[in-house]
């Protein structure tokens, strides 16, 4: 089961939505766990706590950025031939290659540390998207709370949340369990008259 936590309603999926901060480029991020959801669903300035179930709507070819890049020679070649033509993308495969086992995730991670403008680093990022599109993938994933010190958690980023997801709001079971207790004591305060 997949979860994606914000603070606003959601209405519909958008095929592509921007945002300078995402640390593994533009998509729909998710997480297999409801926690970590719920903590997303605290942050952005929407003023609600929404966290909904998403489910893949057919099959999907995800990505695995924890894979070493030898494995998909498409990826790699095409990542490679890319970077010829983008001084961002190059400096990262270089820095990545001088780890053990170099990883797509490891790409992402050396284009965040260069001296470039988040849009930048997301223009690099939108071609390494756009060459697993043509690779005939849907998504990314990695393992999460690296960066953030939680739990590890699955995340999927999906490339086209409109074409492949759909979504539902999920009842919060905290509040549920908060709402629970809040009867309980109402009827164990309440005098009855006999």
């Amino acid at each position: 089961k997949r979860f994606h936590g914000t603070s606003f309603e959601i209405k519909g999926l958008d095929e592509y939505t921007y945002s300078p901060f995402n640390i593994y480029g533009q998509g729909f991020y998710t997480t297999d766990s409801h926690t970590i959801a719920k903590g997303y669903s605290r942050k952005g300035n929407g003023g609600e706590e929404n966290i909904y179930s998403i489910s893949e709507n057919k099959t999907l070819k995800i990505y695995d950025l924890e894979q070493g890049l030898e494995n998909e020679s498409g990826v790699f070649n095409a990542l490679t031939e890319a970077a010829d033509l983008d001084d961002n993308l190059h400096m990262a495969i270089e820095e990545a290659q001088i780890y053990k086992k170099p990883t797509l995730r490891k790409v992402y991670d050396e284009l965040r540390m260069l001296d470039a403008s988040a849009d930048e680093v997301q223009d690099s990022m939108d071609t390494i998207t756009a060459i697993l599109e043509n690779n005939g993938y849907n998504g990314v994933e990695h393992i999460g709370g690296q960066f953030t010190n939680n739990d590890a958690h699955n995340v999927k980023i999906y490339f086209n949340p409109k074409r492949d997801l759909d979504y539902e709001l999920v009842a919060d079971p905290d509040a549920n369990a908060m709402a629970a207790a809040h009867d309980v004591a109402l009827v164990k305060n309440k005098k009855h008259k006999w």
